[in-house]
């Protein structure tokens, strides 16, 4: 059956196992002939940096006294960004450089960096694209939020602490790592649902003062730790049934206001389960921690992708939609957007090609690493001012040109107009194919 990724299970006893294969995307980059416009110089923060992201913050609401003003953006790098996003820079919109942490980075991949909120401030850009570029050594550290890493499991098992310890160790393979909402999940959300590891931190907020029993429901071994004592686990191969009851359990004293929380689970075969749950002073019962006791990070939006001597390249995303079991094969489905306006063509690298779309979905019929391309044509429009205009003509006139810009529509009089040279079904195009491979 097909199972909706935003979905969560409702039990653990079968929970359905998910695979996020990765992709490799690659974006077409225009080289044109003609100079950008000059905005796109004069408001460039360093030259040294090939490419930027604009990111808007969503305001929060239902502010909580331990609300930290934290942060965080997941954004294609393009294979832009060095080994490790140690060129990644954030900038407000004053052009003040703002302490940020990298928490995750692969080029050809995706980047994800934490950043605290400066003011009233809701907008700023991400830099990079710096290959000389070194580690800032900001001293901000990310104290929020809940962060999930998968690995590959190599060899071994964890019946006790110090296995699992070395499982991690000698782990050298990460699928992936981001924010999750609670500790509660049946899949893998980054990588292969079978032998893999998973390490969640975070931060919580213990409302009173008080013992708190923590039980863990895994399937298979699990270790929960609290201020890096070790409070619940389950090691060893087992099912999670016999662990729903919280008969894995233990207690700890804290006082009220922020702790940590770290829970390390291994995956052997068959279904996956991992659950951290509670009992506050006063509760009956132990539950799944609720989202809503972990310190919040807010989720940056991108809202337009530039380079620097090009403000518009082709862009686009993705989005895993959902996974069909096949016996042994997993089909998975696959949304492509572009918030790139023009003529955009679209060539994936099982043959299929699309003109004139700027959405679709796509089934891979096998787990490994694919290459999409996106190809996008300009018109450019020089005026009689001395100003070039870049965009996507949608309709012309004897007596005026209507040019798409990426804030807008304006129109233009013909009379304004000393030259253009359109794409698409204008005519030939300007542009020269050029490939980022990124997730």
């Amino acid at each position: 059956m097909v199972q909706d990724r935003e979905k969560t299970h409702s039990g653990l006893e079968r929970p359905i196992a998910y695979l996020h294969a990765l992709w490799k995307f690659a974006s077409l980059f225009l080289v044109l002939f003609l100079a950008p416009p000059l905005s796109a110089q004069d408001n460039w923060w360093n030259k040294n940096w090939e490419c930027r992201r604009k990111v808007e913050i969503p305001s929060l609401l239902g502010k909580r006294e331990y609300y930290t003003r934290t942060a965080a953006v997941y954004f294609p790098n393009g294979g832009k960004v060095k080994k490790k996003g140690e060129d990644i820079r954030i900038i407000d919109e004053k052009g003040k450089e703002i302490p940020s942490q990298v928490i995750y980075s692969v080029p050809y991949r995706y980047s994800l960096v934490a950043f605290p909120l400066q003011g009233n401030s809701s907008t700023y850009y991400i830099y990079y694209g710096n290959p000389h570029a070194s580690a800032p050594g900001y001293s901000w550290e990310l104290k929020a939020g809940l962060t999930l890493e998968t690995r590959r499991k190599p060899p071994g098992r964890a019946d006790n602490w110090k296995e699992m310890e070395r499982l991690i160790s000698r782990s050298k393979v990460v699928y992936g790592k981001g924010f999750r909402a609670q500790i509660f999940d049946g899949y893998n959300p980054y990588g292969p649902s079978d032998n893999y590891l998973s390490i969640y931190r975070g931060f919580f907020y213990a409302p009173v003062n008080g013992k708190y029993g923590f039980a863990t429901v895994s399937d298979d071994a699990s270790f929960l730790f609290v201020d890096s004592k070790l409070v619940a686990q389950w090691p060893g191969f087992h099912r999670a049934g016999r662990g729903r009851r919280a008969e894995h359990r233990g207690e700890i004293y804290l006082k009220a206001g922020v702790h940590t929380i770290e829970y390390y689970h291994m995956e052997g075969r068959g279904s996956q389960a991992c659950v951290a749950a509670w009992r506050k002073p006063g509760d009956r019962k132990y539950e799944v921690i609720d989202k809503s006791y972990f310190l919040p990070v807010t989720i940056g939006i991108l809202r337009g992708y530039e380079k620097r001597d090009n403000p518009y390249p082709a862009d686009f995303y993705y989005t895993l939609m959902d996974n069909l079991y096949q016996e042994k094969e997993i089909l998975t489905r696959v949304k492509f957007s572009s918030p790139s306006s023009g003529f955009l063509e679209w060539e994936l690298d099982d043959g299929m090609k699309m003109r004139r779309v700027k959405e679709f979905t796509h089934v891979y019929l096998a787990f490994k690493n694919y290459r999409v391309k996106l190809k996008r044509k300009v018109d450019v429009v020089q005026l009689k001012e001395g100003r070039k205009l870049f965009g996507y003509i949608v309709s012309s006139s004897p007596g005026k040109v209507v040019l798409r810009l990426e804030g807008g529509t304006v129109d233009i009089k013909r009379s304004d107009i000393v030259n253009k040279k359109f794409s698409g079904q204008h005519g030939k195009g300007n542009s020269a194919q050029g490939t980022a491979p990124r997730e």
